[in-house]
């Protein structure tokens, strides 16, 4: 497991399971695929109660609220 520098995306090479992912995201999450093959894990309703992650909203195109999990090696 790795994150980046502010803790807010915390990165995955296999599944740690659904406690670890829920605890990060602080609670149930909902999933996005990635178009180099990862999955991100997001909190479902962050955009109520969390912070916006701006290094995760980058990644993806769209606003996403909280820490999330990336699941996945890159697909070359």
């Amino acid at each position: 497991m790795t994150s980046n520098k502010e803790e807010t995306i915390y990165y995955y090479d296999e599944d740690p399971g659904y406690d670890v992912i829920k605890n990060i995201t602080n609670g149930f999450f909902t999933t996005l695929s990635l178009a180099d093959g990862r999955i991100m894990f997001l909190n479902e309703t962050g955009e109520y109660h969390c912070k916006l992650n701006k290094e995760a909203t980058k990644i993806y195109g769209i606003k996403i609220y909280g820490k999330i999990v990336i699941i996945g090696k890159i697909n070359h």
